[in-house]
């Protein structure tokens, strides 16, 4: 091997461990969009950039072991200009601006995500929501200042990373919200219960978006470069959930799936609910599943068949372990409805699985045999 290529050879290894150690974000250039005030370089903007810029928030001894690099860019996108990337941020953007995209460019950021990119796009109207309507989520209605995690925000960790637990948050101005999604998970709802923030996974990427931009901007973030508030750690949280930083143990939960811990934190278990009935007509679905976690009981959680307010059954999982080398699973139901109860050890990839046929009224589960230890 020659001088030269050896050269090239430790320079290449050297940019693959830079960039393995910085989170490299990339935003549109104001200029741009005639100056757009709400994107990483626009003055709405500018305490954003600077928590996501300071080491204590992102750098290798700041909460994030990883620093930020922010990128702004003027130039056309395309496959190859989002693959220096791992995270890009789409603010208020006109779609009627001179510099707005075109289907093309569009489509390249749907399939940079498909291949393992991330985003974190917000649409504030519909004027402004193409990036959005690409990912199949189209501005819809509106939302309400006041911004409530729901369901699966309990615990994903787009709201509930290293930066703190997000429960409520506010945002400003023109304030959107979204149809419910068909494959999205909905994390944040309006106080009319319109959802407002919501993930979706795209073949092997990701994508998190926002109904207004001043989730994160100067007018909800604090003025100084630490994360204390709600929206700065929503800011924090979404950025390192994106970047991969914050996945939480090993289950992922979503609309449909409950995940509780053998030990804080781990995500062991991913429990689903399906129900079939032949009563009023005949139902079948998968249940809908509420954590408790926001409450103080992270050990269990709801199922809802038919009506998100009328939970049917509760579900509890608990550590047996220096009893009987088991986890013990208890669950009581109100309903006579056919379900079957999935339990998914993730750790261990076991599964128990429970039923009750239709029109029998459910019993109450006791199972301290139900799970292995190890």
């Amino acid at each position: 091997m020659s001088r030269a290529t050896r050269m090239a050879f430790v320079l290449a290894l050297g940019a693959a461990a830079l960039s393995a150690q910085t989170i490299r974000l990339g935003s549109i250039d104001a200029a741009r969009f005639g100056g757009a005030t709400w994107t990483l370089n626009g003055t709405d903007m500018e305490e954003a950039r600077a928590k996501l810029l300071d080491t204590d928030n992102f750098g290798a001894s700041g909460v994030v072991g990883r620093d930020v690099a922010i990128t702004d860019v003027a130039a056309e996108i395309t496959g190859t200009l989002l693959g220096d990337f791992d995270v890009f941020f789409i603010g208020y953007l006109n779609d009627a601006a001179a510099g707005a995209f075109s289907a093309a460019e569009l489509d390249a950021f749907h399939a940079w995500v498909e291949a393992g990119g991330a985003m974190l796009v917000t649409c504030d109207d519909s004027d402004y929501d193409a990036v959005c309507a690409r990912f199949g989520t189209p501005v819809a209605g509106f939302g309400t200042q006041l911004v409530n995690a729901a369901g699966p925000g309990f615990g994903h960790p787009a709201l509930d990373g290293p930066f703190g637990p997000v429960r409520q948050f506010t945002a400003q101005f023109d304030i959107a919200a979204f149809d419910e999604p068909a494959d999205g998970t909905v994390l944040a709802r309006s106080l009319g219960r319109a959802p407002m923030v919501i993930a979706r996974t795209l073949g092997s990427g990701r994508v998190l978006l926002l109904s207004d931009v001043d989730m994160l901007s100067d007018y909800t973030l604090t003025d100084d470069t630490d994360l204390p508030s709600a929206n700065d750690a929503l800011l924090g949280n979404a950025i390192a959930w994106l970047a991969g930083e914050s996945d939480s143990g090993l289950c992922v939960p979503d609309a449909t799936t409950l995940c509780l811990d053998g030990l804080p934190g781990d995500g062991r278990f991913a429990v689903h609910v399906e129900f079939e009935t032949i009563q009023g007509g005949g139902f079948a679905g998968d249940a809908l599943a509420t954590p408790l976690a926001a409450v103080g009981a992270d050990q269990g959680g709801l199922f809802t068949f038919f009506d998100p307010a009328n939970p049917e059954m509760l579900l509890k999982i608990l550590d047996g372990c220096l009893i009987n080398n088991h986890f013990w699973l208890y669950a009581s139901a109100g309903t006579n409805v056919g379900m079957t109860i999935r339990i998914h050890d993730l750790l261990l990839d076991i599964e128990k699985v429970y039923t009750n046929p239709d029109l029998n009224p459910a019993p109450p589960l006791q199972d301290v045999n139900a799970l292995p230890c190890s």
